[in-house]
């Protein structure tokens, strides 16, 4: 099991805070930090490597992307502060799960599943975000080798957002919206990126384009790109990885700018205004989660 990074109690880093990763050279994995959103007290949240942190709806806990026990990729928990932490055991002997989001009521984790011997297990998953049980498939990609992320759930939890990717194809991807339980599909639009993350009011899906962020209504409709404001005059960036704040008037979002050393984690306006760094390093940092 690993080990907690900070023996700092909850009360000490209460408030919104935002969970990234930080992409050291010669690493596959990230470490995973949180801030606050105006970049200062970054404190360390996990003493190994994971990825995808994803904050549970309440904001005490965090799902990471962890080896289970077992050998596969499953899920773990902690607490906000790096403390509790748990590496759950893998449901099923040859099943890959990529959990992280949680269900609108945080009883429930969905996972991008996959088996390297058997594509046709490739889909959607949820397990119990208890103890990782309870493994319930939601999704199965298409024949030829397809690949389902699942990006978000909607605010009340009646939908979902995914991407489906054809596999070894990283970024091209078609945004899914479909019931909750996988049913009623439908194509929103097709992206070269790879999230997609649901409004907290509910009516807009947020994801990402070679670089580009972008709005789209959730009941389908015509996309709009977000101009980022930086400098006068203004400067190419590329932008991947957002997510909302809690209350939906920011976004954060990864970002490279041209001569950086690495992708910094900045905050936004939903309109591109009021941009703020947060980050400053020279490694790679993405994955950037808000909680509450």
């Amino acid at each position: 099991m690993p080990s907690p990074a900070s023996s700092q109690s909850s009360a000490t880093v209460a408030g919104p805070r935002i969970a990234f990763g930080r992409w050291d050279a010669g690493f596959d994995e990230p470490l995973l930090f949180t801030v606050k959103p105006d970049g200062t007290d970054r404190r360390p949240l996990l003493s190994e490597r994971a990825e995808g942190p994803r904050w549970s709806p309440d904001g005490s806990r965090l799902s990471v992307i962890v080896t289970s026990p077992q050998g596969l990729v499953f899920v773990g928990v902690v607490n906000r502060d790096g403390s509790g932490v748990q590496r759950f055991d893998s449901p099923d002997p040859t099943l890959n799960l990529g959990c992280a989001v949680w269900s609108h009521d945080g009883t429930r984790l969905a996972c991008a599943g996959w088996d390297d011997a058997d594509p046709t297990r490739n889909g959607i998953y949820t397990v119990r975000a208890s103890d990782g049980s309870d493994l319930r498939r939601v999704t199965t990609s298409p024949g030829g080798g397809f690949h389902d992320e699942i990006g978000d759930y909607s605010p009340n939890g009646t939908q979902m957002v995914f991407l489906r990717l054809a596999s070894g194809d990283d970024h091209h991807a078609s945004v899914m919206i479909a019931d909750s339980d996988g049913t009623n599909a439908r194509l929103l639009l097709r992206i070269d990126g790879l999230t997609a993350r649901w409004s907290p009011d509910g009516a807009t899906i947020l994801t990402e384009s070679a670089g580009t962020l972008i709005l789209v209504p959730a009941a389908g409709g015509k996309p709009s790109p977000i101009t980022i404001h930086m400098t006068s005059p203004a400067i190419p960036v590329n932008a991947s990885r957002p997510g909302w704040s809690p209350d939906g008037s920011h976004i954060v979002f990864s970002l490279r700018v041209p001569d950086a050393r690495g992708t910094d984690i900045y905050t936004m306006r939903r309109d591109g205004t009021d941009v703020v760094k947060v980050t400053n390093s020279p490694e790679d940092e993405e994955f950037a989660d808000w909680g509450r």
